[in-house]
């Protein structure tokens, strides 16, 4: 059965969904196609600056960043505490923390808001770190898509790392011939014949009100091969061992309706079907799928009002339907861990 689209983080909870729904769990084999070792790891630029503290808790603290900086910060504490950090080579603006120790070498994560782990105290960058006895650098935004990666000031600090998690971001990040959101790579963009700016949700849904299905799935294709040309360019730019995660509470696989916009988007991560992923596969060194609703709908805290990407339960509680639940990050530090051990070179 078709799961109910959930409106993306930022445009708030429009549906009131049966929290006592029930859900089931789909663990997938990760799939591993070697390739290089990885190479020696160069300093990361300007690091001594950062590490005059030895305590990693406190070389984090004293680059805190003020919760209003980061928009899951200000909406989620005090509740949660994401302990944000400006990273070296990045500092203009705040990731995910605590900041660790990164001389000896590191694993960076770049993703999205899956990655950054909203509503999860220990998101699986954090696991994977315990498992593999190697730092990780959580560098995942909220909206963003794989363009946003290859800023060239991201590529010089990613280029420090001996092996990146890319997460499988979402297709609304691409553009098409009648929207274009290169400018930043993320949710926003405009509409190439007016100039208007708008979320991608918002422009699919003006597309499919005009009722011409020829032009939709064409424009879905374009920002498809958009996404995958995009994803080509970012995995060639990195340079380091890879390893492609994906991290959802389905499939890649679904047939689109082509009258429904959320069944043309799907959940997360948005647009992408298996077509895309057979595509990309190639590109890197290594695919992890990790698949479940472990967790979900997961209960959070009390409140009078739903906030973005959240809704309100019958019984007065916020819920997260759509962001990985704490279980499903454990399973994806568990299904990553092998694999990168392998992509590194070292013993299990």
């Amino acid at each position: 059965m078709r799961q109910p689209h959930k409106p993306a983080a930022g445009l708030g909870s429009e549906r009131d969904w049966d929290c006592t729904e029930l859900v089931s769990v789909q663990l997938s084999n990760s799939h591993v196609h070697s390739r290089s070792s990885a190479p020696s790891t160069p300093a990361i630029p300007g690091l001594e600056r950062w590490q005059v503290l030895e305590d990693p808790l406190a070389l984090a603290a004293s680059h805190a960043c003020p919760p209003p900086m980061d928009h899951y910060q200000g909406l989620d504490a005090p509740h949660f505490d994401y302990q944000l950090v400006r990273v070296p080579g990045a500092d203009d603006q705040p990731f995910r923390g605590p900041l660790a120790d990164l001389s000896g070498g590191y694993i960076a994560c770049i993703g999205a808001a899956q990655t950054y782990g909203r509503f999860v105290e220990r998101p699986f960058p954090a696991l994977l770190a315990d498992k593999v006895h190697l730092p990780c650098l959580n560098l995942g935004r909220g909206g963003v898509g794989p363009r946003f990666w290859l800023q060239p000031r991201l590529l010089e600090l990613l280029h420090t790392a001996k092996l990146i998690v890319v997460q499988v971001m979402a297709g609304r990040s691409a553009s098409n011939s009648l929207f274009d959101n290169a400018e930043g790579g993320d949710l926003m963009g405009r509409v190439r014949a007016t100039g208007e700016r708008m979320r991608f949700e918002q422009f699919l849904e003006r597309l499919v009100a005009r009722g011409d299905r020829q032009l939709c799935r064409r424009t879905v294709e374009e920002t498809r091969d958009d996404y995958v040309a995009t994803m080509r360019q970012l995995a060639a730019a990195l340079r380091r061992p890879t390893v492609l995660l994906w991290i959802s509470r389905r499939r890649p696989a679904y047939t689109c309706d082509w009258s429904d916009p959320g069944a043309i988007l799907q959940h997360f991560p948005q647009l992408i079907d298996q077509g895309v992923v057979d595509r990309i596969r190639p590109l890197f060194g290594a695919l992890v799928e990790c698949v479940s609703e472990a967790g979900l709908p997961q209960r959070l805290w009390a409140a009078k009002a739903p906030i973005d990407g959240t809704r309100l339960g019958a019984d007065g509680f916020l819920y997260n339907d759509y962001y990985p639940s704490p279980p499903m990050h454990e399973l994806a530090a568990e299904l990553l861990a092998p694999v990168v051990r392998r992509e590194l070179g070292r013993p299990a």
